[in-house]
């Protein structure tokens, strides 16, 4: 068993016994009580910045700077690293399994949280890259579209002359071959259809539309990255243009199949291996509405996202804090240029797209990935933890696989190249690090996508201390409450105003094993009584404990 995938183990064992089986207690006696399960028991956990080794300083440095949790910085530093490094590399799995480098991420902190400024200074050394190389290509740009008017002038006087030869024959000009004239505008016509624009260099875009986007694709030889503190994106391509979603160019460039773009006026274009990067941060308010964009779940699009919902610390941070220094700064610009400078293996001689190097696994770490793999696998069962995401848990062993591939890259010593070394077993297992992380944060997005945004865990939470204090005052253990009492002392809460609107947080309280429901009839209508666990008070306070 791989010690990197002991997270995902953990979560199968809390609902799988040590056998491997499944340990049911439906049919267990209510006067049997067993220690329940904290409400709060999928913590949010930490960063593991140790695996983001080779730029783990940039990471701790901008989130004391720009005093937010450690998660926003790592992830957009993430983000940044696949924009640079998007369409160079890929990495081999199995002889026939291969995964891009790319990644799709989004982190969900409140307004407020400083995301702009984490943006902005990770990815400042792209947009300067793009900005030294942009004057010179729009001189040859301008170049480029005089050419192109000239000759689409004289083709269309070819065209003008073909289409009516006596009309442009005098008596002081020579006669026209018109065979000669025609074969010179075939000629003429392929170098228009053939002679693309010079690529004016932009790595990164923000606010862009569905169909732009697969535009700046094909502009971009196939590499191109949204990268965003504000969520507008998502609103893009969930129809705010448009009356219907426009996901297809996002769910195919994850995966790097071909994209297909349609030009107005202008013949057809597929863009092969596209490595689309996504990295995007919102407020958490954004995980409901994506919820209700058409096709957003199950058309698998969430599923591609890696998700970072870390706990703000508005109210927690330091008003004055210290900059990044000069020598961080440094060091993370030219970690990120150098990525930018690299080149992919060579272009395909028939449509000119780039094609990426090929990264391999040690065969230590491929023992890994296998085993992280299998850890996977047993998780997705009928009970498993993962088992209510399996669209998003089937792609996260590839998500392992392409952060992998970036680790090893930016690991890479200066004067070697990262396809000539194998991934080692120690970056697979930061890298597995790193997929057990957004796994724990991919079970409550999805809880969120739902609708699900932490209110019935509160409602729960709220319940519950409202039986204990029943359960204090009446000096009864184990307690004991009609559904209808509990409901009287609690009806003035606003979110308890209907008798129904306690199923949910009883039902959630049930399943944790903090209480026992029951159905008893006393001669006339049948009453829901509820039992308190004896052991819930204990249990309430080793949470709180924990949490600090």
């Amino acid at each position: 068993m791989s010690a990197s995938a002991n997270n995902i183990l953990d979560l199968t064992q809390k609902v799988y016994g040590e056998n491997g089986h499944h340990d049911a207690t439906e049919n267990e006696p209510l006067e049997e009580w067993k220690a329940p399960t904290p409400l709060d028991d999928l913590k949010r956990p930490p960063f593991p910045l140790d695996a983001l080794a080779p730029f783990a300083p940039f990471v701790q440095a901008l989130s004391v700077s720009a005093q937010t949790p450690i998660d926003l910085p790592a992830t957009v530093a993430l983000g940044t690293l696949s924009a640079a490094a998007g369409g160079k590399f890929e990495v081999e799995v199995e002889p026939d399994y291969v995964e891009p480098v790319h990644l799709y991420l989004l982190t969900l902190l409140q307004s407020g949280s400083r995301k702009s400024t984490v943006f902005r200074k990770s990815t400042s050394p792209i947009l300067e890259w793009e900005r030294e190389r942009n004057p010179d290509e729009r001189k040859e740009r301008a170049v480029w579209e005089s050419r192109r008017r000239v000759h689409e002038a004289k083709l269309k006087a070819m065209e003008a002359t073909l289409a009516a030869p006596e009309k442009r024959h005098s008596k002081d000009t020579s006669p026209i071959n018109i065979d000669e004239l025609s074969i010179q505008a075939e000629a003429l016509a392929r170098e228009l259809a053939t002679d693309g624009p010079p690529r004016i260099t932009q790595i990164v875009a923000d606010d862009v539309t569905a169909e732009r986007l697969a535009g700046l694709l094909a502009e971009q030889d196939g590499a191109l990255a949204v990268m965003s503190a504000e969520g507008g994106f998502f609103g893009n391509i969930g129809g705010r243009y448009s009356d219907m979603p426009a996901l297809d160019t996002m769910l195919k460039a994850h995966a790097g199949d071909d994209v297909r773009v349609d030009r107005q006026g202008r013949i057809g274009e597929t863009v092969p291996r596209p490595a689309l990067t996504i990295c995007i941060a919102a407020q958490p308010e954004i995980a409901r509405e994506l919820g209700k964009i058409p096709g957003f779940t199950g058309k698998g699009a969430a599923a591609r996202f890696l998700v970072s919902m870390p706990e703000s610390n508005l109210g927690r941070r330091a008003v004055s804090a210290p900059p990044l220094s000069a020598d961080i700064t440094a060091s993370w610009v030219q970690c990120i240029t150098r990525l930018l400078e690299m080149e992919p293996a060579t272009r395909d001689p028939h449509d000119g797209y780039p094609i990426p190097h090929r990264l391999r696994l040690s065969a230590a770490a491929h023992q890994e990935h296998v085993e992280f793999r299998e850890d996977i696998e047993l998780a997705l069962g009928k009970h498993g933890p993962l088992a209510d995401i399996t669209d998003w848990a089937a792609k996260l062993a590839g998500a392992a696989a392409r952060i992998a591939g970036l680790l090893h890259v930016i690991d890479t010593p200066e004067g070697h190249t990262p396809q000539d070394h194998a991934i080692s077993d120690t970056t697979m297992k930061a890298a597995i690090a790193v997929a057990e992380y957004f796994t724990e944060h991919a079970l409550m997005f999805f809880d969120a996508l739902a609708g699900d945004d932490g209110s019935a865990l509160t409602a729960a939470q709220i319940v519950l201390e409202e039986l204990e204090v029943m359960a204090v005052d009446a000096g009864q253990k184990p307690f004991t409450v009609s559904r209808r009492d509990l409901h009287n002392r609690l009806r003035k809460r606003k979110r308890f105003k209907k008798i129904t609107d306690l199923d949910e947080p009883l039902e959630r309280l049930e399943s944790n094993g903090f209480i026992q429901i029951s159905t008893e009839r006393t001669g006339g209508r049948p009453s829901k009584i509820i039992r308190l666990n004896p052991l819930a008070q204990k249990a309430q306070k080793a949470q709180k404990g924990f949490s600090g």
